[in-house]
């Protein structure tokens, strides 16, 4: 939920203000280790993590920093991933 709520929040943003969202995102995994996550399967970890991997590849495709198709597998996987956490959520209520 953590991942989908970033992501929905930085996806009609600008590339600039992209940037400052990877920001924000490498600033809470330091906090999560900070507060103790050891592993990046901690939630507390893996959320940012995500979320920064999605706004690092949609700034790699803007930019073409990054292979296209790499950057479009990304984002995909992680726009992926939300929708079957958001699915499981629906079906648990």
């Amino acid at each position: 939920m953590r991942v989908s709520n970033f992501i929905e929040l930085a996806r009609p943003v600008s590339d600039d203000l992209l940037s400052r969202f990877v920001q924000v995102a490498r600033e809470e995994q330091q906090r999560a280790v900070e507060e103790g996550a050891r592993s990046d399967m901690d939630a507390l970890w893996a959320a940012p993590a995500i979320s920064e991997a999605w706004c690092n590849a949609r700034l790699g495709l803007a930019t073409g920093n990054l292979n296209w198709h790499s950057a479009i597998q990304i984002i995909t996987a992680v726009e992926a991933f939300m929708r079957k956490g958001a699915s499981e959520r629906q079906r648990s209520l």
